[in-house]
């Protein structure tokens, strides 16, 4: 509180279609005993005044696949910061910042002392299979971890691309983990713009990578926050094209958006930290609304 309190009454208040308002998951259950120890974990870093739960869809399916996720809220850069009116900015600070805060929390998962985790998970964290995704700053976010910080070993960047001349200090030459990429075709945030810097970080990415576009998809379509506040709207109804700014359409379908997406990481961090050669048959799997690249 009164953070807690904050967020319940904007998801109340919240249409429907857009904003994702229950979960398929049930709250301080322990961990299944069947799986054994340690499990492969996946870190999670929130767009730029988001929150942990931005994209609780894609963090979900992957604990019913067997994997630890964790996130944080990336203080100083949150909703509730955005509310109050004082965010810190998009910069080179703030990454530095926001990575700072991801490294810490694989600390902690690593820590056979740690007294900041429930009990049922000190020691469940496997050192040795530790992937990360994020969204949007926390794709940048992802991008700067996967360069910098070799306990990383595959990695997720959602509608943003890793390498920029807005944010310098990352290189994709620099980064060798196995990638995937998620294009949204009718990205209104970073513009038809950044999807090209997007795509050109998949050309330039050793390999292996992947790339997926959503067609119809805008900046929020993944997020299960999506018209949370009128800025995170972009993404659910209809919108002005992109790749045609005459033109309004419907954006893809929020829940669609959103399995497809869980979908995908999930069966992406399966194959590159569990090792499961069936899971790039569903990673690959096609689809109407998706147009896959692969460079190996």
């Amino acid at each position: 509180e009164p953070d807690a309190a904050a967020f319940q009454d904007l998801v109340d208040a919240a249409p429907e279609p857009c904003t994702r308002k229950l979960t398929s998951s049930a709250f301080d259950v322990a961990p299944t005993a069947e799986l054994g120890a340690p499990w492969p974990t996946v870190l999670f870093s929130h767009c730029h005044t988001c929150t942990r739960f931005s994209s609780y869809s894609i963090a979900e399916r992957l604990a019913g696949h067997g994997f630890l996720v964790a996130a944080v809220d990336h203080a100083g850069n949150t909703l509730f910061e955005e509310l109050a009116g004082d965010p810190l900015p998009v910069d080179a600070a703030t990454l530095a910042l926001r990575s700072a805060d991801m490294q810490r929390l694989l600390d902690e998962l690593l820590d056979p002392s740690a007294s900041s985790l429930p009990a049922a998970f000190i020691g469940l964290a496997d050192s040795e299979r530790v992937g990360v995704f994020g969204h949007s700053f926390g794709s940048v976010t992802t991008g700067k971890l996967l360069q910098d910080d070799d306990r990383f070993i595959a990695g997720v960047g959602i509608a943003a691309p890793f390498e920029s001349p807005l944010l310098p200090g990352i290189a994709m030459a620099d980064i060798d983990e196995p990638l995937l990429l998620l294009v949204a075709v009718e990205d209104n945030s970073i513009t038809e713009i950044g999807n090209n810097i997007l795509r050109s970080n998949f050309t330039s990415a050793n390999t292996p990578a992947w790339k997926i576009e959503f067609a119809d998809a805008g900046h929020w379509s993944f997020s299960d926050l999506c018209d949370l506040i009128p800025g995170f709207q972009p993404g659910c109804g209809e919108g002005q094209r992109q790749t045609n700014q005459s033109e309004t359409f419907t954006y893809l379908d929020n829940t669609q958006a959103r399995d497809l997406a869980a979908t995908k990481v999930t069966s992406f961090f399966a194959l590159t930290l569990r090792g499961e050669a069936e899971a790039r048959t569903q990673l690959e799997a096609p689809d109407p609304v998706l147009d896959i690249a692969v460079r190996e």
